[in-house]
């Protein structure tokens, strides 16, 4: 009976060594589990928290910059395409030309003087600049501003002659027909498909003739 009861003793003893380990090495696997959980998050949080700061950065400092698709024309639809980042000048002159379009040739003047301040070489701004002070009849300024634009355009024939076709009409409305033809002349050389040109052309002719009779 002592044996038995013994027995029975170190069974229940050698139960409950094991249960405890059991329980510890649980815990332990709990705890190491949580240990890398916490340790894991900082390699989670940090790219989000620098992408905030980045974000933050840009919003506070004005510099994320537009990319815009440029022509390398005024109205050449069929001229190469170049994204390119959008300029001070230029996005004052984006602004401009959608006044411009839309009829508003004073809000869009003063984009298309700030877009010159801001870059004294954008001879699209100065071209639609002259065209502004042209509707305005104020020829003296149109004439320098076309003037500007034509010494900073680029050599792309149909750019141009647009130009000289408003120096052009501009020596017309001053009365001025030898030069007006000289002007329309250069734009069809430039570019022979200017419909504007040839009417020009063909309208200070009709008036020259008259002048002499």
């Amino acid at each position: 009976m002592r044996t038995e009861a013994a027995s029975e003793v170190e069974v229940d003893f050698l139960g409950l060594f094991f249960h405890h380990r059991a329980t510890r090495k649980t815990s332990r696997h709990y705890k190491d589990g949580r240990q890398k959980q916490q340790n894991r998050q900082p390699a989670l949080t940090k790219p989000m928290t620098y992408c905030a700061l980045i974000g933050v950065m840009l919003i506070l400092t004005g510099c994320g910059r537009k990319m815009t698709t440029v022509t390398a024309g005024l109205v050449d639809q069929d001229s190469p395409t170049a994204t390119l980042p959008t300029s001070a000048s230029d996005e004052c002159f984006d602004n401009g030309l959608s006044l411009f379009r839309a009829g508003q040739d004073e809000a869009a003047a003063r984009f298309f003087t700030q877009a010159v301040e801001a870059d004294s070489t954008n001879w699209k701004a100065h071209y639609y600049l002259g065209l502004v002070y042209k509707k305005r009849s104020a020829q003296t300024e149109a004439m320098a501003s076309l003037h500007t634009a034509l010494s900073h355009a680029p050599e792309h024939k149909k750019d141009r002659s647009l130009i000289y076709l408003a120096l052009g009409e501009l020596w017309e409305q001053q009365g001025d027909f030898s030069r007006a033809q000289l002007n329309f002349r250069t734009a069809l050389n430039l570019y022979p498909g200017s419909t504007r040109a040839l009417a020009g052309l063909s309208r200070v002719e009709r008036l020259s003739q008259r002048i002499e009779k």
